[in-house]
């Protein structure tokens, strides 16, 4: 709230002249080019990012009095805004992802019902080796992942329903493989063969889906503290291939009768 009340006070104080005569702004000062004189002014002084802020602030005021005809018009689309700068992703650190692997194989002093190494081992290197974002995670299903020759690709449905296809290298499919295997033993009561749109993250019941993803975030929790900010897809690969390949490989015949 600071910032916006700010970006409120520095905006009229240009232009009313100075901050004296901005607590006396009337409605009719707000003009297109005494908007576009102020917020040019301002982008002198201030980074893109509180330009894009400020901006925002005064169109969300300006709306308002526009529909409450307060105002002849919005000028605010008539003010130019500086764009931000595009900037790479952050890959994740060797040693995060190292701590983040290490604790998928210790045992807790205390196992409880709910916890699944092989399911965490799943969604944890699916989303470190595909750059699949939790969202993508949560709405993967069985039938999402076709075998390839070297390897296999995962269906992504993502963002906008935009679907994009993945392809995962032979240690990971082995890994889905052994995760598919133990949720078959955990669950021996559901039919032998299950639909492509069942959940792939699928949890013991009634622990909903998006509880297993944080069930299995929630293992690293040490070492996600000292994480960057870093976007999915973007760690030491070859770290996360060499866990993966150490997973434990997965029995044909158990894995074919869970898979569409």
């Amino acid at each position: 709230m600071k910032a916006y009340r700010q970006d409120f006070d520095a905006i009229a104080t240009l232009v009313a002249g100075d901050a004296a005569c901005a607590e006396r702004m009337a409605l009719g000062d707000i003009t297109t080019d005494s908007m576009r004189t102020a917020f040019a002014q301002y982008a002198e002084t201030h980074e893109a990012a509180s330009s894009q802020r400020c901006w925002s602030t005064w169109n969300v005021l300006c709306t308002f009095l526009y529909t409450s005809e307060l105002i002849a018009a919005n000028p605010m689309p008539l003010v130019g805004r500086p764009k931000l700068p595009k900037t790479l992703p952050k890959a994740l650190p060797t040693d995060s992802v190292a701590a983040l692997l290490a604790t998928l194989n210790e045992d807790p002093q205390r196992p409880r019902r709910t916890d699944w190494i092989a399911r965490d081992r799943a969604l944890i290197l699916t989303a470190l080796l595909a750059g699949l974002r939790a969202d993508e995670l949560l709405r993967a299903n069985v039938g999402d992942l076709r075998r390839t020759d070297d390897g296999a690709v995962i269906n992504v449905h993502g963002k906008g329903g935009k679907d994009r296809r993945i392809p995962i290298e032979p240690p990971l499919v082995e890994v889905l493989e052994h995760y598919l295997d133990s949720r078959a033993s955990r669950f021996p009561a559901t039919p032998t063969r299950r639909p492509p749109s069942s959940p792939a993250s699928a949890s013991t019941p009634p622990q909903p889906r998006h509880r297993a993803s944080r069930r299995a975030s929630k293992r690293s929790t040490s070492a996600a503290a000292r994480w960057p900010t870093w976007q999915p897809g973007t760690c030491t690969t070859p770290r996360c291939s060499a866990a993966a390949s150490r997973a434990p490989a997965s029995t044909p015949s158990t894995a074919s009768s869970t898979r569409s």
